[in-house]
């Protein structure tokens, strides 16, 4: 154990850019009872809790900052001091219990402008009491009590290093038969590595048990781990590094605002134009199903050529008047003058309608019964075409008188 202390120290001179904190802890198992052994005032049995982040930890168990390397050294000796030991047949010193010493060493960069990140290790120093057989120490009572408690947990530790030397094919591996195997977990199947130490007694009468001995160690050597590195964030590093985070991403943000202004004006042309869109679109549809519809229903005007219309535009002159009226008053003439200038209807009429008046005044100059028809007539102004006849009228009514 000094040996490995002093190994933790020369690498810690020889890593100035990295700050490093170790923490100590110690408890011995005895009679299936945890007890602290940096807390002399513990006298009690500790719980066994499970963490989801530490896996087993012992409930209450004082844990010491360590703040040299002489002071590791004192409270690893204050350790030793609170074990159980007691005289056997066997030995004057026997440690009647098992011991636990760990060591957590957590080592972090120094000056980082990031984020913190801190590597953490455990390192479990375990001294296990050795297995006894009641008539080579003439044990009874108290000690022969210990004995049975010793050699049990052994007997657990053996069964959980057989499973785990088994691979997956071991099935349910017995952690929590022994106090002593479910405090170790994490170190005997987990993300660890472990080096185990084993004594035997070269005498012909410890043969047996130096036997079981060398087994135990065969077994223990089958055992694969899968040992990764430990990396934690303390809440005050990450809250920090949140916090430089935020404000950088919020730097960037006001950078992007002009441009977020100009996405917004385009996002409004945009509209602007689908909606000029939408409207050329509806006038095109419209102009499409007009030409639809005359395509469907085509307007056909007969062919008529010039000369089958009698037109004429403009102003009749008075003496037109006067040599077709004749005799006739002069308002009517006004009247007849004024309907031919204001008519919205252009004054032509077809040359087949005429033919067909002249006819119809011929009948009526051949039948003299006909003369109130006439008369009718000529009063009514007839109006073929929106033009006024009422000059064709009047002769075929004089001619008749």
């Amino acid at each position: 154990m000094e040996k490995a202390v002093d190994d933790i120290y020369n690498h810690m001179i020889k890593t100035p850019e990295r700050e490093f904190a170790i923490k100590i802890s110690g408890l011995e198992i005895y009679n299936e009872n945890v007890r602290d052994l940096l807390n002399t005032e513990s006298v009690g049995n500790l719980k066994l809790l499970d963490d989801p982040e530490k896996g087993i930890v012992v409930e209450k168990l004082v844990e010491e900052a360590a703040s040299s390397h002489q002071h590791l050294r004192s409270l690893i000796g204050i350790c030793e001091a609170q074990r159980e030991v007691g005289e056997t047949a066997l030995n004057e010193n026997s440690s009647r219990s098992h011991q636990i010493i760990r060591l957590t060493i957590e080592s972090t960069v120094r000056e980082s402008l990031d984020c913190r990140t801190s590597f953490v290790a455990s390192l479990n120093f375990v001294d296990l009491a050795g297995s006894e057989r009641a008539p080579d120490t003439h044990a009874d009572g108290v000690r022969l009590r210990e004995g049975c408690h010793i050699n049990l947990s052994l007997m657990t530790l053996t069964n959980v290093i057989r499973k785990l030397s088994a691979g997956k094919l071991s099935g349910h591996i017995p952690y929590r038969d022994s106090k002593l195997t479910r405090i170790l977990q994490h170190s005997l199947g987990g993300n660890a590595r472990t080096a185990i130490i084993c004594t035997l007694s070269p005498a012909l009468s410890h043969a047996e048990q130096s036997r079981n001995t060398l087994f135990f160690a065969t077994q223990a050597k089958e055992v694969t781990n899968d040992a990764s590195v430990n990396t934690v964030v303390s809440d005050k590093q990450l809250v920090k590094h949140l916090q430089k985070q935020v404000a950088k991403l919020e730097a960037e943000l006001y950078t992007l605002y002009p441009l977020r202004e100009r996405i917004q004006q385009m996002e409004m042309e945009m509209e602007d134009l689908r909606s000029e869109r939408d409207l050329a679109q509806s006038q095109a549809d419209e102009l499409r199903h007009k030409l639809e519809v005359q395509s469907l229903y085509p307007l056909e005007l007969p062919h008529r050529s010039v000369d089958n219309y009698l037109s004429y535009t403009g102003v009749l002159p008075t003496s037109f008047y006067a040599k077709e009226l004749g005799d006739c008053d002069t308002a009517t003439n006004a009247r007849t003058e004024h309907s031919i200038r204001h008519s919205s209807t252009p004054p032509f009429v077809p040359r087949c309608e005429v033919l067909k008046h002249e006819i119809s005044s011929e009948q009526l100059l051949e039948e003299p019964s006909r003369a109130p028809k006439l008369e009718v007539l000529y009063k009514s102004k007839l109006v073929i075409g929106g033009f006024c006849f009422q000059d064709l009228a009047f002769r075929l009514f004089r001619t008749r008188n």
